[in-house]
């Protein structure tokens, strides 16, 4: 038989070379009669529950609890290789293999993990002492664990446990952990030994009886290599400039266990925690740029007690010249030049294709202003020429001389209106207008022709109007007197314009029948007129205008934003304006 175990109503046999049954009652079952794989087993255990444990070659173990089996796999997060034991650790259990150790939390397993990943490798033997203390016997040797930390890692069993000690050959421990099948490497005696088994011999030892090295081994740090050159550490180092790669030696001397030994180490402006090396004794970095560094080292003895002052050196790398400040600050000014150079060259594409643009639409406005000069201004000419030779002919005391003479005004006026905006279509540049002083006249002949009165009301102090304002805004007021004169029926027409220092305000006001503001087919005054007030970013108001009368009235009031309406002055450069800010006879 290769396998006993006491369930407390039956016993449980695994035969060499056959299957896992169970005596009781006089006679002999198979273990699938109980849902148990129809294989043998690796490992048996009971726990303190009376849950039945059992480990098989596949990384799985089965669990039998009332009659009823649960198999744990890989797929429930079982790791360990080969299940060799199987432990009740005080109501945990522990299912440890060749491939490591696995705890089960809850329903599932979870690893059992050391600072050395080796450490518990081919466990074959486990026990917990009734101090809580693990012991753990494997193919690495033999592995303590204190209750301590035991117990903190049950509290957080996704941390690695790092406070612990192992037993090799270096202790003379007897080769490495022997296994066999069914039988535990590990066994404690009444007098607290415990008893192992090696592939050397057996060896025992008295956890109660350790000896213990209480003292911390001193740090010193021998010897810096810098770029090949190997430098005296007894002093703060000032390192070659381009320095990069880096190596400090280091030792700590123990006379009891030198070879157990263990250090840490940091470097202060590269590591933001403690480096675990081992019993390694040089440290090595690679690609260090310029800057201040400090170098500490630290070590502990073979029973884990810690030099916490441990041995440091300062050191320090010049930068070289594309490493210094001037480098940096060269590049920095070579990258907002040549981010300038692009902008510049940017803008002066953009600036080449709106010219060409602008040329071309000059070139069209040019065209259209020779067309009307040659057609519709010339005919008009003729037109007024012949007016003016008629009206010669005709005797003084004729009653129609005035209107014809007013028709005629009119007509020279619509002729120069003609001739300003041809100059305005070839872009010559004209004077700001004088608005009040144009449409004044215009108000005045068609209150004599229409027989109704006209009244002009001017607010703030004059401003000159920027050209494409003035002009617009002429034509609006001119298209709203007209509107008011010829359709409105009414007995007075206003022009109020107003000069405010934030907004340019145009209205023309009428006691007429008032206006609707639905559009009339084939009639485009108003619309014109709005469009003419957005091209200059003003807004067009109609509304009834006199509260007066019945019908209301009707006013149309032009509201233009300062500086969109008023004409600016030009600007001065900045030494003309502080010498006219110095009073005369200073300096």
């Amino acid at each position: 038989a290769r396998t006993l175990l006491d369930d407390g109503s039956g016993l449980w046999v695994g035969f060499s070379y056959d299957k896992l049954y169970r005596w009781a009652d006089g006679r002999w079952q198979p273990a699938h009669a109980y849902g148990l794989p129809d294989k043998l087993p690796v490992c048996t255990a009971r726990a303190a529950d009376g849950t039945l444990w059992f480990g098989y070659h596949d990384s799985a173990v089965v669990a039998l609890r009332a009659g009823k089996a649960r198999r744990y796999d890989g797929a429930d997060g079982l790791d360990v290789g080969v299940v060799g034991r199987v432990l009740d650790a005080g109501g945990v259990l522990l299912a440890a293999g060749d491939k490591g150790l696995a705890m089960l939390a809850g329903d599932r397993f979870a690893p059992v993990r050391l600072a050395d990943p080796q450490a518990l490798a081919g466990i074959t033997g486990m026990l917990l002492r009734a101090d809580g203390d693990l012991w753990l016997n494997g193919s690495r040797g033999l592995v303590h664990i204190p209750a301590t930390s035991w117990r903190a890692f049950l509290q957080a069993p996704a941390t690695t446990i790092a406070a612990y000690e192992r037993f090799d050959a270096v202790d003379g421990y007897p080769g490495i952990a022997q296994f066999r099948s069914g039988q535990s490497s590990l066994v404690e005696t009444r007098d607290g030994r415990l008893w192992l088994a090696g592939t050397a011999g057996a060896a025992w030892i008295a956890p109660q009886r350790l000896p213990r090295n209480r003292v911390a081994p001193p740090v010193h740090i021998l010897a810096v290599t810098a770029g090949g050159r190997s430098l005296d550490a007894g002093a703060p180092l000032n390192l070659p400039a381009g320095t990069q790669d880096l190596q400090i030696a280091y030792t700590a001397p123990s006379f009891t266990m030198p070879e157990r030994v263990r250090f840490r180490y940091r470097l202060d402006g590269v590591d933001d925690d403690w480096r675990d090396a081992g019993t390694r004794r040089t440290a090595y970095y690679t690609r260090l740029g310029p800057g201040r560094y400090r170098f500490v080292v630290s070590a502990a003895n073979e029973d884990g007690v810690w030099n916490d002052t441990g041995a440091a050196i300062d050191l320090a790398i010049a930068p070289t010249f594309v490493q210094s400040a001037p480098f940096k600050a060269l590049c920095a000014a070579a990258l907002v030049a040549a981010a300038w150079l692009l902008y510049r060259l940017r803008l002066r594409r953009a600036t080449l294709r709106l010219r060409g643009l602008l040329q071309e639409r000059a070139g069209e406005r040019e065209r259209i202003a020779r067309t009307l000069h040659d057609t519709l201004m010339q005919s008009v000419q003729a037109l007024l020429m012949l007016f003016e030779h008629a009206r010669g002919r005709l005797p003084q005391d004729c009653p129609d001389l005035p209107l014809i003479d007013r028709t005629l005004d009119q007509a020279r006026c619509a002729l120069r209106e003609g001739r300003d905006e041809l100059s305005a279509l070839r872009g010559a540049a004209a004077p700001a207008q004088d608005l009040v002083g144009a449409l004044v006249p215009l108000g005045h002949i068609l209150g004599e022709q229409f027989g109704v009165r006209f009244t002009v009301q001017v607010d703030g102090q004059r401003r000159p109007l920027c050209r494409d304002a003035a002009q617009e805004a002429c034509f609006i007021a001119r298209e709203a007197l007209q509107n008011a004169f010829r359709h409105a029926r009414a007995t007075m027409v206003t022009l109020e314009v107003a000069y405010a220092a934030d907004v340019f305000e145009l209205r023309v006001r009428d006691d007429g029948r008032g206006i609707t503001q639905a559009p009339q087919p084939g009639h485009w005054g108003l619309a014109g007129m709005r469009e003419r007030a957005a091209a200059i970013g003003g807004r067009l108001d109609i509304g009834p205008g006199c509260a007066t009368t019945a019908a209301g009235g009707t006013l149309v009031a032009l509201t233009v934003p300062a500086n969109q309406a008023y004409e600016r002055p030009a600007r001065q450069p900045w030494w003309r304006r502080l010498a006219r800010n110095v009073p005369a006879g200073q300096p």
